[in-house]
C-alpha cells in the first residue's frame, strides 16, 4: 500500500503535466503576426532596398587580371623582384680582316627574363622544373631535354637548372637571379650539380 505522501506527489505530477499540456495547446492555437513592417501609405516614401555586401559572393579573378601577383616572387622576402642584368662574357677570337660584305657577328644569346619558379622531384629519374619565359605570362613545366623559346634544359640540379642555346648557357637558380656564362673557358663554365 502506498503512503499518502507518495499519492500526493503522483497527483501533483499528473496535475503539472496536464497544466503544461493545456498551456502548449493554447500557444499553438494563438495567431502569430509574421508580416513585414511597412511605412504608412499616405507619406508616399518608398522604402530603400539595400543589399548588404556580405550577402554577395566575391568574384574570383583570373591571374591575367592580377599582374602584380605574378610579378612578385613568392619565396623572396618582401616579394620584390630581383632585377639583375646578365653580363655576357665574350669569347676571345682573332680579329678577322675587315671586309666590305661581312656583317657584324651576333652577340651570344641572352636569357634575360627567364625565371626558375619551382622544381619537382620524384626519385632520381623524374625531375621537372617550372620556368617562366619572357614571352609568356604562364610558367611551363619542363623535363631534361625539353626546349623553351629556343633554350634547351640541359641539366636539372638540386636548386638550379642549366639552359643551353647555340654558344651560350645560362644557369637559373631557384632563389637568385640568373647567371649567364658563355665561351670555351673551363673556369667560366658552371659547375655541374647532380
Amino acid at each position: 500500500m502506498a503512503s499518502s505522501s507518495q499519492r500526493l506527489a503522483t497527483l501533483f505530477m499528473a496535475l503539472l503535466v496536464a497544466g503544461l499540456a493545456a498551456l502548449n495547446w493554447q500557444l499553438s492555437q494563438a495567431p502569430i503576426d509574421v508580416s513585414a513592417i511597412a511605412p504608412p501609405l499616405d507619406t508616399g516614401v518608398q522604402p530603400a532596398t539595400v543589399t548588404p555586401p556580405d550577402s554577395m559572393p566575391p568574384r574570383l579573378q583570373s591571374l591575367s587580371e592580377l599582374p602584380e601577383t605574378l610579378a612578385r616572387p613568392l619565396f623572396q622576402p618582401g616579394r620584390r623582384p630581383q632585377h639583375v642584368a646578365a653580363k655576357p662574357v665574350a669569347e676571345p677570337q682573332p680579329e678577322p680582316a675587315p671586309s666590305v660584305d661581312a656583317a657584324p657577328e651576333a652577340p651570344p644569346p641572352s636569357a634575360d627574363g627567364f625565371r626558375l619558379v619551382g622544381m619537382m622531384r620524384k626519385g632520381e629519374k623524374d625531375k621537372r622544373v617550372l620556368i617562366r619565359s619572357p614571352s609568356s605570362a604562364q610558367a611551363t613545366w619542363l623535363e631534361t631535354g625539353a626546349e623553351i623559346d629556343g633554350w634547351r634544359v640541359d641539366l636539372i640540379g638540386k636548386d638550379r637548372v642549366l639552359l643551353t642555346k647555340d654558344r651560350g648557357e645560362t644557369e637559373l637558380l631557384l632563389h637568385a637571379a640568373p647567371v649567364e656564362k658563355t665561351g670555351a673557358d673551363p673556369a667560366a663554365a658552371p659547375r655541374r650539380v647532380r
